[in-house]
């Protein structure tokens, strides 16, 4: 174990703005939640107080959330980035009033453009053309431009942009309606049992940190670099994205932090499953093209992943969907080298799931 001096300064801490926008977008996106969570194998251990949001929601609200927080699974919905850019910049944790009211703060043109890098995040420096984002954040004309010249990754998506675009004004007075309705009617009166209920996962992972933090690091803190970690880093325990592992960074000339979000039971989600199961989630795992390209990548070398994200168009936020399949299933490892952390198929285990599937399927 390294010595308590060498290891990196990890604050477990409850961040109400973060778990309030998790909370939007699980609610936007019950059935693929579930559906998620059934092919990992896992039951969704919040269904009752989803199940109590749900039943707060107008029809009008739950619209208004499928329309700015609604996406699908290899996509980033219209709203994140607006609050996401509030929460990340705060480097302690802020509340929920106080985030909204940071989001109220931007002009309607500027919250669009928020918008509009939510949807196009990886492709948005090849289409600056060389034009700074906040020179570009007030130019609608420019980013109408931008929405014409992108590949939308969801044309149903892509409309809801341009429509954005072409009424902001209306387009900022439904965003911040939905946001405190959804948190004075909705998310509020279960926030105090929230709060709770994650600070008891904050006390589970600090003391496993305390007593392994070798292990730590490289099993729940998923192809993040120590070396961002010399940074000062708060980790927050989602009680709703209950599986998730992602680190966001802040700098500034003068200051800078990490935020990272680790689900309550990402320890469970990442530990063994009876065999049958494991028979199960490796077909889940075979079963989409996609992954099906990654093991042939992998097979042939390691790669980092915004390496990957390129040779397989897809975002970060996809591979890092995917490669959740593979995680569950301890089917790749992470090697870090030269500040980047490297996906390491693990063949054996691969082969020993093929003949595990065989076993169970055909009773042998």
């Amino acid at each position: 174990m390294p010595p308590p001096s060498t290891r990196p300064d990890l604050t477990f801490v409850f961040n109400p703005l973060f778990e309030y926008w998790t909370a939007l977008s699980i609610i936007a996106n019950q059935a693929q939640v579930r559906q998620a969570f059934q092919e990992h194998g896992e039951k969704l251990e919040q269904i009752g107080l989803i199940e109590r949001m749900d039943e707060h929601l107008s029809r009008f609200m739950r619209d208004e959330l499928v329309y700015f927080f609604g996406h699908a699974p290899n996509q980033t919905p219209l709203g994140d980035e607006a609050i996401a850019t509030v929460a990340f910049a705060s480097p302690s944790p802020l509340a929920v009033p106080d985030g909204l009211h940071a989001v109220e703060q931007l002009a309607p043109i500027p919250l669009v453009a928020q918008m509009v890098k939510s949807v196009f995040k990886q492709q948005l420096p090849a289409l600056l053309a060389g034009r700074s984002w906040e020179e570009t954040r007030n130019d609608r004309d420019f980013l109408l431009h931008v929405l014409d010249q992108a590949a939308a990754p969801d044309q149903q998506l892509a409309g809801r942009l341009r429509e954005c675009l072409k009424f902001p004004d209306e387009t900022k007075v439904r965003f911040l309606m939905l946001l405190r309705t959804f948190y004075e009617h909705v998310y509020k009166p279960l926030e105090e049992q929230i709060a709770l209920l994650s600070g008891k996962g904050a006390e589970k992972y600090n003391d496993y940190y305390k007593q392994h933090p070798d292990h730590f690091l490289e099993a729940y803190l998923i192809g993040i670099s120590e070396d961002a970690l010399v940074r000062p880093t708060r980790i927050h325990i989602s009680l709703f994205d209950q599986a998730c592992s992602d680190m966001h960074s802040h700098v500034r000339q003068d200051e800078a932090h990490n935020w990272i979000r680790i689900g309550v039971h990402l320890d469970r989600f990442l530990g063994g499953k009876p065999q049958r199961k494991q028979a199960e989630l490796f077909l889940k795992l075979l079963s989409d093209p996609k992954r099906i390209a990654i093991i042939e990548a992998l097979a042939q070398r390691p790669w980092y992943a915004q390496e990957l994200a390129k040779k397989m168009n897809l975002t970060p936020a996809a591979i890092s969907y995917h490669m959740s399949f593979f995680y569950g299933l301890d089917a790749v490892r992470i090697r870090k080298s030269e500040q980047r952390h490297y996906y390491l198929l693990d063949k054996e285990k691969m082969r020993s799931y093929f003949a595990l599937t065989e076993q169970v399927l055909l009773q042998d």
